[in-house]
């Protein structure tokens, strides 16, 4: 028994309360402790301090939201269609716990937890900005708090070619440098890119970190009203990509860019997507030059992964599921956390595919119900695109749903969305997304916006929030 967890508990009592006083309180808890939760649960052996972030703060926060009833909800501006299709997703899950093919009800315990415990978060950040400046800050304390795992990340490699990687590993992770490490994973690109994981628990986790802060701190660079926190803002930006670049989640290589190039495109910035396009490889590859790499090696590489994944990951294993268990085998049965449950003699089978694993989980329906969410949300990203042109508000609307895009694409190829902090940023960037809108501080910019063609102008028109 780990007797640091009473003390612990204590601590974190007050901030129980907290959240149970003011859901904005335990949603803000919920952003600062995220990146460091890796931090805590490496500190302190066994699985409850894995649930901190759920106990302390996801579930009150969650709980005393809906709690507050039409009042906060009213600050939710989500259409009834969309939380119909959540409704769905949630009712296909639940009953697949009747599956006869489940295991066990812990394993259907897991599943519920992993696919649905996040899932309402989208509704309290839509619900936590009411005016524009409150996005601005909000971001500025993501990009604040996000810009310390990366620049840990980026030491930890600037350390590991001093002392080496499995020492430099064992130095800072102790114990637990194996298990973090995936048995010290290493990649021979010239220079070696090992797993890193920063302030997380996997390197897959910090690397899915660093694509998310690619949110905050382009929204920062090109929409925040001071320009020493646009100065920041661009800074950080470099900083992120350095750290997702170096993290040794090879993805990256092809989905921080990719993010980057959709969050141009849908900002209509040209000038600065030529600029990018020019700049950006030269940017690459001086920082890999600068850090040893063989670029030619790292590009064959990276490119092979790409196309064995495109092939065999993300087309042929989600037909390959839909035609074998079309029905779903139960909540939880394709859950990673699932295998601390099963016996050892039980033969668990990862699905690399997020798609299929709904498919074997849910089954088609299941399927079905998430891609129609996947889907309702691209039209609310663009129409928050198209309601914020003009407005401080548009980088942040464009960056949210190219993350969001992004991720859909992600998922293709591996499981995020169940894995921390992924499976938090998405639906919060979702629901902040969905509220850009409805904000105040558009309409007093729109109000002062010059005259134009009434046609134009509606188009812009931001549609009223009924309360």
């Amino acid at each position: 028994m780990n007797f640091l967890l009473l003390p612990v508990a204590l601590l974190a009592a007050p901030l129980v309360l907290m959240c149970m006083l003011r859901w904005r309180w335990g949603f803000l808890g919920l952003l600062v402790y995220l990146p460091f939760a890796g931090v805590v649960s490496l500190s302190l052996s066994g699985e409850i301090p894995k649930l901190f972030k759920d106990l302390f703060f996801a579930i009150p926060c969650i709980a005393m939201f809906f709690l507050a009833g039409r009042d906060s909800l009213a600050r939710a501006p989500l259409p009834s269609w969309l939380t119909m299709l959540l409704a769905f997703y949630a009712f296909v899950a639940f009953a697949q716990v009747g599956n006869p093919q489940l295991y066990d009800w812990r394993v259907a315990m897991i599943g519920i937890k992993v696919s649905l415990l996040y899932l309402p978060l989208v509704y309290v950040a839509a619900a936590f900005c009411e005016r524009g400046e409150e996005v601005a800050t909000l971001m500025r304390r993501l990009l604040i708090v996000g810009l310390v795992p990366c620049g840990f990340g980026i030491a930890t490699f600037m350390l590991s070619l001093a002392m080496g990687y499995e020492n430099t590993m064992r130095a800072i992770y102790g114990a637990a440098a194996e298990a973090v490490t995936q048995d010290f994973t290493r990649f021979d690109f010239g220079a070696t890119l090992g797993r890193f994981n920063s302030t997380f628990t996997f390197a897959a986790q910090y690397g899915q970190f660093c694509l998310a802060m690619i949110v905050p701190a382009y929204a920062v660079a090109f929409a925040d009203p001071t320009a020493r926190w646009r100065l920041l803002g661009k800074i950080g930006l470099g900083v992120v990509l350095i750290a997702g670049l170096l993290s040794g989640s090879r993805s990256l290589f092809v989905f921080m860019p990719l993010l980057l190039l959709l969050t141009l495109i849908v900002d209509a910035r040209l000038t600065k997507m030529f600029a990018g396009l020019l700049l950006g490889p030269v940017f690459v590859l001086t920082v890999l030059e600068i850090a040893g790499f063989d670029v030619m090696a790292l590009f064959t590489g990276v490119s092979h992964l790409a196309t064995v994944y495109s092939k065999n990951v993300a087309v042929a294993g989600l037909l390959d599921t839909i035609a074998s268990t079309p029905l779903g085998t139960g909540t939880g049965m394709a859950t990673i956390a699932s295998r601390h449950v099963l016996p050892e003699d039980y033969v668990f089978v990862a699905v690399e595919n997020y798609y299929a694993k709904v498919v074997v989980e849910l089954g088609v329906m299941g399927l079905l119900a998430l891609l129609a969410i996947f889907a309702g949300l691209v039209v609310l990203g663009l129409n928050a695109r198209r309601q914020t042109a003009g407005t401080p508000l548009q980088p942040a609307a464009s960056a949210l749903l190219g993350y969001l895009v992004t991720m859909m694409l992600t998922s293709g190829k591996g499981w995020a969305l169940d894995l921390d902090p992924a499976n938090v940023y998405f639906w919060v960037f979702a629901g902040l997304m969905i509220k850009l809108p409805y904000l105040t501080t558009q309409v007093a910019t729109a109000a002062q916006a010059p005259q134009q063609h009434p046609f134009l102008a509606s188009l812009k028109r931001p549609p009223q929030l009924l309360r």
